[in-house]
């Protein structure tokens, strides 16, 4: 009996058939995943570009503080809109409170602009100010009254 099967030949092109179609599948894929990545590194290094010059600054001499709330005006340096401020308060008894949409909650750059948070601690000794995609970036002050004073 003999034994008959596909030519050598022809088993090689099915083989190299087969490889062309797994690295077309595979290279779609690494493609694809790659340009996602290179987007995401994009996105994120811009937003550490924006975030590395701004400047905030409180006028010491404008921070009002009540029962009910704290305001200040609010000196921002940077190119664009600030988004997402956020004013944290903290009194000697370690109470902390963030309001997350002090009023306005969206400042624009060059223009000093009274900003009022209306929840917060009693009796605030430190108050913190940033923005909530840069908040490395921050500016706080330490002092009671009226007399406040920017910590470094």
């Amino acid at each position: 009996m003999k034994n008959k099967g596909i030519s050598p030949l022809l088993a090689a092109i099915i083989l190299i058939a087969l490889a062309m179609t797994v690295a077309a599948m595979f290279s779609g894929f690494i493609t694809n995943f790659m340009q996602e990545r290179v987007f995401e590194t994009r996105e994120d290094t811009g937003r550490l570009v924006d975030c590395s010059a701004i400047s905030l600054g409180i006028y010491e001499d404008s921070v009002d503080t009540t029962d009910e709330n704290v305001s200040f005006i609010l000196d921002y340096r940077d190119s664009i809109n600030l988004t997402g401020l956020r004013v944290v308060t903290f009194n000697e008894t370690g109470d902390v409170r963030t309001d997350e949409n002090p009023e306005p909650s969206e400042v624009e750059p060059l223009k000093p602009q009274r900003i009022t948070a209306n929840e917060t601690v009693a009796n605030p000794r430190r108050i913190q100010v940033f923005g909530e995609d840069c908040p490395d970036h921050d500016v706080v002050i330490e002092g009671e009254e009226d007399r406040w004073l920017r910590v470094f």
